[in-house]
């Protein structure tokens, strides 16, 4: 007595398979529909646009061809760092301010710190007059430019009147220093803020705030041992330190404590 199966069971047993399996996976699927919730929307990083990438890449490229070309390239920054060559070499420190090398380094400063001043003032975009991410760059860029440029004009005039040449070259000589580490300062702080979530955006323009401080005492430190190792007149450090270090100093401490509070 061998149990057998009917022809119609044998026609009914595939087509009863795929329609049971059907019907429990959708009742898991509805099941785990109905437990499902509405996530988070995650915004758009302001920090970020497609117009950086290149921008960056190429300050990038800059320096990575600098540390490959034979020379003393960045000699001159650690000597500011650690207040060497106050008492020589002003002049031939300032003949090598336009040569290709220093040239394209002062670029890469230059975009890399206004990248990150441009960055830090993302957050504050609305209440600029200019509101493109491009041209608000640009804005940045031209204005370090045009301050370096005038800063430049103004030492070089003061060493002539002041019958100073060779110390207020030298100095011109540490304030371009400054700005080459404050660039290379700026594009770290940059890279991470634009391709890396390890600090909050907020933290790292902070930190890029206390380091430009802590960068404009040494350069005013070094301004000061200058004048003593040459022995000049106390009141042409006075009217220079008024005219184009306390000043502006002042003025970025005020604004610039109040813009990073509200971050």
């Amino acid at each position: 007595n061998q149990n057998t199966i009917s022809g119609n069971d044998t026609e009914e047993f595939p087509f009863s398979f795929v329609s049971l399996t059907r019907e429990n996976r959708e009742k898991k699927f509805t099941a785990l529909k109905e437990s499902l919730r509405d996530g988070l929307v995650k915004e758009k990083s302001q920090l970020k646009a497609d117009w950086m990438f290149p921008v960056i890449l190429a300050v990038a490229m800059i320096y990575i061809t600098l540390s490959k070309i034979p020379g003393n390239h960045f000699r001159g920054l650690i000597n500011f760092l650690t207040f060497k060559v106050l008492k020589d070499k002003y002049k031939d420190d300032a003949e090598k301010i336009f040569r290709l090398q220093p040239t394209m380094m002062n670029l890469a400063s230059f975009i890399s710190i206004s990248m990150f001043i441009y960055m830090a003032a993302s957050g504050k975009r609305a209440d600029l007059p200019l509101s493109g991410g491009f041209l608000l760059w640009l804005t940045f860029f031209a204005l370090i430019v045009a301050a370096v440029t005038l800063r430049h004009l103004i030492t070089v005039i003061t060493g002539m009147l002041s019958e100073e040449h060779d110390l207020f070259s030298g100095y011109l000589s540490a304030v371009y220093s400054f700005y080459r580490i404050s660039g290379i300062i700026s594009f770290l702080l940059v890279i991470l803020m634009a391709y890396s979530r390890i600090l909050p955006a907020g933290s790292l323009i902070k930190t890029g705030y206390v380091m430009f401080i802590l960068m404009i005492i040494l350069r005013l430190t070094r301004l000061v041992l200058l004048f003593v190792h040459r022995r000049a007149s106390v009141l042409y450090l006075i009217l220079y330190l008024c005219a184009l270090e306390i000043l502006p100093v002042a003025v970025l401490i005020k604004y610039g404590t109040g813009f990073i509070s509200g971050l």
